[in-house]
């Protein structure tokens, strides 16, 4: 049987790690890495954390716990706001 090779980016994995936070509302264990990025082996799930490590999309807690570095619930601004003592109308 021939099974086609998948090529996998780290924006790919990146992706699919944050959509599984957002449902879930908490990290993927390394047996749910593997699940979601198509792979057997947490071996290979444990490769990809680490990569995202290495690229700074990923870090670990003072507990050793892997986080998102960037929060994906954050708001996004479009632009600076002004802020500060008003001045008077003119």
């Amino acid at each position: 049987m021939y099974f086609m090779k998948v090529k996998r980016t780290l924006q790919d994995v990146e992706k699919k790690i944050t959509a599984f936070f957002l449902e879930n509302g908490r990290m993927p264990s390394y047996s749910e890495i593997a699940d979601i990025i198509g792979v057997r082996s947490k071996s290979v799930s444990h490769f990809w954390s680490a990569k995202l490590l290495e690229a700074g999309i990923l870090q670990k807690g003072a507990k050793g716990f892997i986080t998102l570095t960037r929060n994906p619930r954050a708001l996004k601004l479009a632009r600076e706001v002004c802020a500060g003592i008003p001045s008077p109308a003119e």
